[in-house]
């Protein structure tokens, strides 16, 4: 795999990220629902990118 580099907006400098499957909870038309999506989180600080 290629190393993947980006924009980290908590460490304000370009770091490695790593994907991580993530759930989120949100309310559509009074119904709850759960997502399972895959977000990107620095390995510097550990914070999610945007």
């Amino acid at each position: 795999m290629e190393n993947q580099r980006d924009f980290c907006t908590e460490c304000r400098r370009e770091t490695n990220y790593t994907l991580k499957k993530i759930k989120i909870n949100q309310t559509i038309r009074e119904k709850e629902y759960t997502f399972e999506i895959t977000a990107a989180f620095c390995n510097e600080c550990g914070g999610e990118m945007g």
